[in-house]
């Protein structure tokens, strides 16, 4: 047998090398890359929080996330604009895209459930709203008018007490205007629809639950302003009486009234017995000028020998009485 020489050894090395290193290039340049792509996400919008059955969605209940494109399917809704209005019809979880089948159609309510003999009403409110759907608040009236605004200083009264809430909508134009639907009577009805147009109404969250429905204010359901401040009512002033001159010429007479300093002849003196009364209407007299009336008197002489008498009211027709001369 032959034997190798170190010359044919080192050629036989080098053949393998550059065979093997033939084989890397080739299999370099005619390799293809098996990788799968990356799936693409795309926004869409989501709930913050779990939305249960009734809830009408607004804008505050939703933003945007990420999801897989190979996750959605014909039924996921793309775009905020087709939701907000909405009704929840399913329970939607938070942070998953929301499926057009888990919502009314737009426009569409949920059904209410109200109990036999009563009905739904619906009255605006602001939000946020002390109370959420399925529990009870109580309704406050503040009247618009009172007629005893003066002595009372404002007044409020419960209307209501535990009056059950159907349903909370929202406004898509105005985050702080809502609507609230509230189970009641009938006559509690054609009440708090009165009482929405004729001044504020407030509600307040009842932990109690629902109440008896009946309608009817007690002592303990009113409240004025100044019962809550503790003011006391000043007692009435009685009406500082007029000052009244009687003028008498001849047999007749007139009388003048003086009210803060100026005359007021509009005051009613049919009740004095005065068969002498001159029924001609009361004038202010004309004091004539001249010496004989420098001093601001009155000259007796000037009005046909005529005398002024003064009193602080009112007088009945007694003995003619003469002032003296000015």
């Amino acid at each position: 047998m032959r034997r190798l020489s170190p010359a044919l050894l080192t050629m036989v090395m080098l053949g393998v090398v550059g065979l093997l290193v033939v084989l890397y290039v080739g299999k370099k340049l005619l390799a293809r890359d098996t990788t799968p792509p990356a799936d693409p996400t795309v926004s869409v919008p989501m709930s913050l929080t779990d939305l249960e059955p009734g809830v009408r969605i607004s804008e505050a209940h939703l933003a945007t996330g990420p999801a897989l494109r190979s996750k959605l399917d014909r039924d996921v809704v793309l775009t905020s604009r087709s939701i907000v209005g909405r009704v929840v019809k399913n329970k939607i979880l938070a942070t998953q895209p929301i499926k057009s089948s888990d919502l009314y159609a737009p426009g569409q309510n949920a059904p209410l459930q109200v109990e036999p003999g009563m009905v739904a009403v619906t009255v605006p409110i602001t939000a946020p709203f002390a109370a959420s759907r399925g529990q009870y608040i109580d309704v406050h009236f503040i009247p618009g008018a009172d007629p005893d605004q003066e002595e009372t200083g404002g007044r409020i009264m419960t209307l209501f007490k535990g009056v059950k809430i159907l349903e909370i909508s929202s406004s898509t134009s105005n985050r702080s205007a809502a609507n609230v639907t509230l189970e009641l009577s009938r006559e509690q009805a054609n009440i708090i629809l009165l009482a929405k147009d004729r001044g504020d109404l407030n509600f307040v969250f009842a932990p109690e639950g629902k109440g008896t429905g009946v309608v009817g204010l007690n002592d303990e359901d009113r409240a004025t302003l100044y019962e809550i401040l503790g003011y006391t009512q000043k007692p009435a002033v009685p009406p500082v009486p007029p000052f009244v001159t009687e003028l008498f010429e001849g047999s007749g007479r007139k009388v003048h009234s003086f009210r803060d300093g100026r005359i007021d002849d509009n005051l009613d003196f049919s009740g004095q017995s005065d068969t002498n009364r001159n029924t001609a209407p009361r004038t202010r007299q004309t004091r004539p000028n001249g010496p004989a009336n420098n001093g601001g008197g009155i000259n007796p002489e000037a009005r046909g020998n005529g005398s002024e008498r003064f009193s602080n009211g009112p007088t009945a027709a007694g003995p003619e009485t003469r002032s003296p001369r000015i």
